[in-house]
């Protein structure tokens, strides 16, 4: 695979030379030898969720699953049993990190963060030097081990933003821009990684998380709503959370899982009406007042759509213009870059 010209100031990762497992001898296995690789296989897929439970999301890699993997009893063992467990720990979990702007509020010893509240490093170790990103780090780590091959193995790789946007109680122009903002050193990251690890730039994401859409209607509940004999969380919608992705190398890709997004928000808020005013007609059959609470809906999906929605759909539109254009610049870069190693290998041969 073509390599990109480095970055001279960008910070260097540290890299590991693969052992040599080609040579592999069932002794080194102990009383697993006794089992088959399927076998064996369940039993390395047991030990996974054991390690991804130390994970803040539970899903994703965060600097506390690139330590309970380090550190874990069977990476101590053979070589062979090494490489067999993480052939099964890289295919079943999620290989996601997040940029966790929720550990701000809860943090922990020893935990730095960037501008924004993200959790982007192991804390500094006993030289006081900052260790590499978690991300990074569990990549550098398996690559030390073993050979993987993203492409050949159909794997993927990203980075998800909390953005929390429906679970702040004014997500303000500042918030919006704050995030913009700290995007280009999240591509950034990515980009490294891609050159460092030789991930495919099709298999490379970004996931924006949005979170829970009925919190803003909520929050936004008028105290003076009609019937009061009605319980407050009658209005309160529960809509699945809304999250997609931006697929780097492809526009394409992006803006249909954009439109698939918005048409699903739009099917959540017309069910979400169909339900209540079912509700409702169970409860109260009276024509007057059922016509009353279908008006009085109308106004809360529409002040939903307006002043939630919409505004979330343009900030999505703005990261991911963002992002797109961040990426193909980089790639065209790259191209050029790569025209003038050709120029120089053949000025060389001459």
């Amino acid at each position: 695979m073509k390599r990109h010209r480095k970055n001279s100031a960008k910070e260097s990762v540290t890299h590991y030379k693969p052992v040599d497992f080609t040579i592999h001898s069932e002794d080194s296995l102990g009383n697993l030898s006794r089992f088959p690789r399927e076998i064996r296989n369940m039993i390395y897929s047991a030990i996974v969720p054991s390690i991804m439970a130390h994970s803040f999301e539970s899903t994703n890699i965060d600097h506390r699953v690139v330590r309970e993997l380090i550190n874990a009893p069977i990476m101590a063992t053979s070589k062979q049993l090494c490489v067999e467990f993480l052939e099964i720990f890289i295919r079943e979990i999620h290989m996601e990190a997040s940029n966790e702007h929720y550990r701000k509020c809860h943090p922990e010893p020893g935990d730095e963060y960037d501008s924004v509240g993200s959790c982007l490093q192991e804390p500094a170790d006993g030289r006081g030097e900052a260790c590499p990103d978690c991300l990074e780090k569990f990549l550098a780590f398996v690559k030390g081990r073993i050979e993987y091959d993203f492409l050949s193995n159909r794997r993927r790789l990203g980075l998800q933003i909390n953005t929390f946007y429906f679970q702040m109680d004014k997500h303000t122009q500042e918030c919006r821009e704050g995030n913009l903002e700290e995007l280009p050193q999240r591509l950034q990251r990515l980009w490294d990684i891609h050159e460092d690890f030789r991930v495919p730039s099709d298999h490379i994401y970004l996931n924006m998380d949005y979170g829970q859409p009925g919190d803003y209607i909520h929050w936004r509940l008028p105290d003076n709503l009609p019937f009061n004999s009605l319980p407050h969380h009658f209005w309160s919608p529960d809509f699945e959370f809304v999250s997609t992705n931006i697929e780097l190398s492809d526009e394409e890709a992006s803006t249909r899982l954009f439109h698939d997004m918005r048409r699903k928000l739009k099917a959540e808020i017309t069910a979400y009406k169909a339900l209540k005013l079912r509700e409702f007609l169970e409860s109260s059959p009276n024509e007057e007042e059922y016509a009353c609470m279908k008006k009085q809906l109308n106004h809360v999906c529409y002040t939903f759509y307006r002043g939630g929605i919409q505004p979330m759909l343009e900030f999505h539109i703005d990261m991911a213009k963002t992002a797109l254009e961040f990426w193909k610049a980089k790639e065209e870069q790259y191209n050029v870059w790569h025209l003038f190693d050709l120029a120089e290998s053949w000025l060389a041969e001459k």
